[in-house]
């Protein structure tokens, strides 16, 4: 986890003004487009957003 201190000091000058509640707010902005890259990613590489990959609908006389 990316602490509160850890972010102010990736840029002091401007990070010094902001509340914890700013920086709250761009730290969940940061793990929600980590997200949405892994996601990205993952669909990619196995191209659906399901982990174990495309599935088949069953029916009594198979797969469709």
């Amino acid at each position: 986890m990316i602490t509160l201190g850890m972010l102010r000091k990736v840029d002091p000058e401007v990070t010094t003004y902001l509340t914890d509640e700013e920086l709250e707010a761009i730290r969940k902005s940061f793990y929600d487009f980590g997200q949405l890259m892994f996601d990205d990613w993952q669909e990619q590489k196995i191209s659906s957003k399901n982990p174990v990959g495309l599935l088949s609908i069953a029916t009594k006389e198979g797969t469709l």
